[in-house]
């Protein structure tokens, strides 16, 4: 078995625990219980590699082994295949707890594709920060079509894109911070605004606009946060919004522009520098 990933690695550092990487190899092997795993650990740069990562990462060495067959992928295949895997998890409707499944694998496998690549030198770090913060939004496009759907299943909201529930929702996440300028690293939590237009959000719940989309903005961020077997998807943090002891978790397009050209302080402005919708209704935001 060829690993042409592997044939461009130069260097790798040192284990810092050889001992552990040992035992993590073995357990990582018993795991994947195929001859691919074995073949990529009698490599000899394989082999370097496994004690890299086992060796000083126990994250990536319990992410490893709740999911090897990442490592054979991104060796054989190379790390756009294991992005591409990850996302494509997510390109169909699911069930919420499928949903929630696939939504911590898919994080799993970027994790694991980015820091290998990291740790191999074949990135810099403009591109592992420019992975985590693609698949940041992916992941929230993919929770909020969900919560969508549901919402419109429930009555609450209008008829939405069959193909595309974003696209004309009027319902609008904007990423600040290291979110917005595609500069998230691996622990980074994402700052979000999450607002609607009057004009394109189609409310039809007799709750009104601001109940249904402080509702969906709940939903989306349980769907990210709450910690299962798999672990969690990201954190969120919504306090960059608006006066954020006082206002909901959302918040209308038009109470927003007001309280920045009546109210805003310069830091508030300031925040809104990186800000770019990252998810939801592109063309509103």
């Amino acid at each position: 078995m060829a690993f042409p990933t592997l044939a461009t690695i130069s260097s790798l550092p040192q284990p810092y625990d050889t001992e552990r990487a040992a035992v993590q190899r073995e357990r990582w092997l018993a795991a994947a219980d195929d001859a691919i795993s074995h073949e990529l650990s009698a490599d000899a740069t394989g082999s370097a590699l496994l004690d890299a990562v086992f060796g000083n990462s126990p994250f990536l060495a319990q992410s490893l082994v709740r999911h090897p067959g990442i490592l054979a992928r991104w060796a054989t295949q190379g790390p756009e295949a294991c992005l591409n895997a990850a996302q494509a998890r997510l390109d169909e409707p699911l069930a919420e707890r499928e949903l929630i499944a696939q939504l911590r694998h898919a994080r799993a496998e970027v994790a694991i594709a980015v820091a290998l690549n990291d740790i191999a030198g074949l990135w810099q770090w403009r591109e592992v920060t420019a992975a985590l913060s693609t698949f940041a939004e992916i992941a929230c496009q993919a929770g909020l079509a969900h919560v969508l759907r549901q919402a419109q299943n429930a009555g609450r909201i209008g008829d939405l894109d069959a193909d595309d529930p974003q696209a004309t929702s009027g319902f609008i996440i904007l990423g600040l911070g290291k979110l917005g300028g595609r500069e998230l690293n691996y622990s980074s939590d994402i700052d979000l605004i999450v607002l609607w237009d009057d004009e394109r959000f189609s409310c039809t719940s007799d709750d009104g606009p601001q109940s249904v989309c402080v509702r969906l903005t709940r939903q989306l961020v349980k769907l990210l946060e709450e910690r299962t077997a798999d672990g969690h998807v990201l954190r969120t943090d919504l306090r960059l919004r608006p006066d954020p002891g006082a206002t909901p978790v959302a918040l209308s397009v038009d109470a927003a522009e007001l309280y920045y050209e009546s109210l805003g302080q310069n830091w508030e402005r300031a925040a809104l520098i990186k800000a770019r919708t990252i998810a939801g209704d592109i063309d509103a935001g």
